[in-house]
C-alpha cells in the first residue's frame, strides 16, 4: 500500500490521503491543487470517485474486511473548487455472501454536499462484518 495512489505515502504522484475511524465511518480530508483539475479550478470528476472509493475501502479495512471494490456509482451535486478543503466520509451499510455495500459522501467546507457514492466491495474469502 506504500505506493496507493489515493493513500500510499510513498507515492510521489499520489493524494496521500490519511483515514480516521471511529468505529463506523472512516473520515479523511483532502485539499486539490491545481494539477488536480478538470475544468479550470474544478477538481476533476475522476479524482472526486477516487476519494469516495477510498472511503469505502477504508471503512471495510478498519472494520478487519480485505476488500476490493466490484462497483462504484458516483452522483455528483456540485463542483469542487481546488484549494477548498474537503472532509470524506465513508461506511458500510450492509453485507451479505461476501458483498459489502458501502457509501461515502464528500463535504465542501462550506458543509454542501459535493458528492456521493455507492459501492458493492467484494471481501476475500471469510471476510465478514464483525
Amino acid at each position: 500500500m506504500e505506493y496507493c495512489f489515493a493513500c500510499g505515502k510513498k507515492n510521489p504522484h499520489g493524494l496521500k490521503l490519511s483515514f480516521t475511524f471511529d468505529g463506523k465511518f472512516a473520515e479523511s480530508f483532502f485539499v486539490p491543487h491545481a494539477y488536480h483539475q478538470g475544468w479550470s479550478k474544478i477538481l476533476h470528476g475522476g479524482l472526486i470517485a477516487t476519494l469516495l472509493d477510498e472511503a469505502m475501502v477504508y471503512a471495510a479495512y478498519f472494520s478487519g474486511i480485505k476488500a476490493v471494490t466490484g462497483e462504484l456509482k458516483v452522483r455528483f451535486h456540485r463542483e469542487a473548487a481546488v484549494g477548498g478543503k474537503l472532509k470524506i466520509r465513508g461506511w458500510i451499510e450492509d453485507s451479505r455472501l461476501g458483498l459489502f455495500f458501502t457509501r461515502a459522501n464528500i463535504f465542501n467546507e462550506e458543509g454542501e454536499l459535493v458528492a456521493e457514492g455507492e459501492g458493492k466491495l467484494v471481501g476475500e474469502k471469510g471476510s465478514c462484518i464483525k
